[in-house]
């Protein structure tokens, strides 16, 4: 690792340099504000009778761009000072365009635009490459197309709101200018992939920490080629979410996302993790194995996954029981149900017989909650219960 400290449009500035934020990150998400904070602090320098003084307001750790050009990196944190600095160049751009402020230097904002925003070479280009609806709400803002302007994104709000503030500041746009050359981050670049791992891990372990579920799902799409990064993560991680989280709000999408990693564990590893655990049992058992192979992996087991939260195995009598389980909250029978699925999928269990098996477990679930006696002691019963019945089970047996 290596880390100095940088002005931030020394940072952004290069003929070709582009900056990728990875799609495994969150969205860029400082509200207004954040960005009237940043803005007034930048104002505040403007007022200094030292004109060198600058002013430091954090870091960002970068790494080359897997599979890219010399000039591409992807930010593995930062991402919301670089989009958030962009965003108050191209609205003092804007407002010199527009005759807004006064300005004495009429080459800043061609500057602006061919140092900092755009590559001149490749069809102006954004140099900051944001992800899905993050990007197009950027291009909007950058291109000046008001009328596409995405409504309730972040970007769009923030940039309106940074226009507004610098078309009604009351100094020169070559003060402002000035001023944010004099904003200092430390630039951290992480020469390996172990060091980006590391860095991410490290950093959100301060602060708010991200879901298992967050972690797992950079740890699964970091240090990948940016191609295969987007490959992966619309192939099949929009489609576990989709299958765990549809119709869940944020808090409860998250528990649940995090439960099916924890029993996705357990079936495979025949142990249960701790919920602190998962993370780094998980990291273990991809360990040495071919990431898309358990993406695939995962892919299926979350279609199994979504059945039982939906109640929506295609048998409507088994439907009903699987819905009158979740409502008894028998989400500790979960491990042994994608058992039971899978094993039905394969051919291998009768309709009947996935019904009588529900009824079994509906009652034994009623019993047991009439009598007042908790669920988390069926985790261990569970987790083996299908290959128990293997074991018993003869050829002329029904399950």
């Amino acid at each position: 690792m290596k880390g100095n400290d940088h002005d931030v449009l020394s940072i952004l500035m290069g003929s070709s340099k582009r900056y990728f934020i990875p799609v495994y990150q969150r969205k860029y998400s400082w509200d207004t504000g954040n960005c009237e904070r940043l803005f007034y602090d930048t104002l505040r320098l403007t007022r200094k009778e030292d004109k060198e003084e600058k002013h430091f307001f954090g870091s960002i750790v970068d790494a080359h761009l897997k599979g890219g050009n010399k000039d591409d990196f992807v930010i593995i944190d930062g991402q919301q000072r670089l989009t958030t600095v962009s965003l108050m160049l191209i609205a003092l751009r804007k407002a010199i365009k527009n005759g807004k402020i006064r300005v004495d230097d009429n080459s800043i904002s061609e500057r602006i635009w061919n140092d900092y925003l755009v590559d001149v070479y490749k069809d102006n280009k954004p140099r900051l490459i944001l992800t899905d609806e993050d990007a197009k709400a950027y291009e909007f803002v950058l291109n000046d197309k008001e009328e596409k302007f995405i409504e309730g994104s972040s970007i769009t709000e923030n940039f309106i709101d940074l226009y507004g503030l610098i078309c009604r500041m009351p100094c020169t746009a070559d003060e402002l200018y000035n001023a944010i050359g004099r904003l200092l981050l430390i630039e951290i670049y992480a020469e390996g992939d172990d060091d980006a791992q590391q860095i991410f891990e490290s950093i959100n372990s301060l602060g708010k920490p991200l879901a298992k579920s967050d972690l797992i799902r950079n740890f699964m799409l970091m240090n990948l080629t940016n191609e295969t990064q987007k490959k992966f993560y619309q192939d099949y991680w929009k489609e576990i979410e989709t299958n765990i989280q549809q119709g869940l709000d944020k808090k409860r999408a998250e528990e649940t996302t995090e439960r099916f990693f924890r029993d996705f564990l357990s079936v495979k590893n025949g142990a249960i993790p701790r919920f602190d655990e998962i993370y780094d049992e998980f990291k273990d058992y991809v360990r040495d194995k071919e990431k898309e192979e358990v993406f695939k992996d995962l892919v299926y087991y979350s279609k199994l996954y979504r059945i039982l939260l939906k109640s929506d195995s295609g048998d409507t009598h088994a439907d009903k029981i699987l819905k009158r389980l979740n409502t008894l909250e028998m989400t500790v029978s979960y491990p042994y149900l994608v058992n039971l699925l899978e094993y039905r999928e394969k051919g291998y269990l009768k309709e009947d017989e996935f019904e009588k098996v529900l009824q079994v477990l509906e009652t034994y679930a009623f019993r047991r909650q009439v009598c007042g006696k908790p669920s988390n002691a069926l985790n261990k019963i569970f987790l083996t219960l299908h290959n128990d019945v293997l074991k018993l089970k003869e050829d002329s047996d029904s399950y």
